[in-house]
């Protein structure tokens, strides 16, 4: 906290605590910092508003050399291949997707400070589960972000369960690892590493139950979303309660799906058992694979039968 007070980030809120307990020469820095931060930033953004100004747009287009296709060449040419390298592009060069990235040190560093405040160990366990959610949540209607591109997909004739197993390959590389790092790092802070099995338990077995589930609403729900190249946190008329609703019903469905594996690796947790925890681990892996894929399946079905009628659906909330 010392030391956030002193970043741009949290010297502006440290001013009245400042001055409260008499320290009127820290107030007058944080005051600095907070002034010299507002002003850096208006002279970024006049920056960036006269060269938009001054550019017509007509520049060179980005090349690439002969043969070098970046991620869609690292993938086999077979339609997986392509709807799993083209997700990956969405995760980095979309800001609508990549935006949940932001989620991966922030939710943490803010739960552990929780943590450090109260000392409630229910809040850094939460910390992997929560953060294994959230990611997959931020895909649970996917095909809105395509958008009226969702048509080429089906010109193209793929199936179903090729875009389905494409994506969660994708939602898998990025989430993944994200989950296990925050993982380790948490049981490390809060001196658990030796429970760590029965943590990744937890924090995997949200992960494909939650994965699963996004596979079939995000081929079921059409929300509208702010189009390519917009602000990534506008908003558009009409997304907001169909966004909520149908956030909190993924989320409790993968909260029921998890719960088996869940209650194990909280047992495991409470009783200290090792042997327990690995158990715990072992049984999130095996069923949340048969979530995750149990999904998958189901929500390639689901294109297969309604892909025309998705696509109608697409096209009415971008008009």
């Amino acid at each position: 906290v010392d030391v956030a007070a002193w970043t741009p980030f949290g010297a502006v809120w440290s001013i009245p605590g400042r001055i409260a307990l008499g320290d009127i020469a820290g107030a007058i820095g944080a005051t600095a910092v907070a002034l010299g931060t507002l002003g850096g930033l208006l002279v970024v953004w006049r920056l960036m508003v006269g060269a938009s100004l001054r550019s017509r747009g007509d520049g060179a287009a980005r090349q690439l050399a002969a043969g070098r296709l970046g991620v869609l060449g690292w993938m086999p040419s077979t339609p997986v291949g392509a709807v799993t390298a083209r997700s990956l592009i969405y995760w980095f060069r979309d800001t609508r997707q990549a935006k949940q990235l932001i989620l991966i040190p922030v939710l943490p560093a803010l739960m552990l400070l929780s943590w450090q405040l109260f000392r409630i160990d229910g809040i850094a366990v939460a910390i992997g589960p929560i953060v294994a959610t959230i990611l997959p949540l931020s895909v649970f209607a996917g095909l809105s972000f395509d958008g009226t591109a969702f048509a080429a997909q089906l010109a193209a004739g793929v199936r179903g369960i090729d875009d389905r197993v494409g994506r969660a390959i994708a939602l898998l590389v990025i989430t993944v690892p994200a989950a296990i790092i925050v993982q380790v790092v948490v049981a490390v802070v809060i001196g658990r590493l030796g429970e760590l099995p029965a943590l990744l338990g937890l924090t995997l077995g949200a992960l494909l139950a939650s994965l699963g589930v996004v596979s079939v609403s995000s081929a079921r729900v059409v929300v509208p979303v702010a189009r390519a190249g917009q602000s990534p946190f506008s908003a558009q008329a009409g997304a907001a309660t169909v966004s909520i609703t149908a956030s909190y019903a993924v989320t409790g469905i993968t909260g029921a799906l998890a719960f088996p594996s869940a209650a194990l690796a909280v047992t495991a947790l409470v009783l200290g058992n090792p042997l327990l925890g690995w158990l715990a681990l072992a049984a999130a892996l095996v069923l949340g694979t048969a979530i995750a894929w149990g999904g998958v399946v189901l929500g390639g079905r689901i294109l297969d039968s309604s892909g025309a009628a998705l696509l109608a659906r697409l096209r009415l909330i971008r008009n």
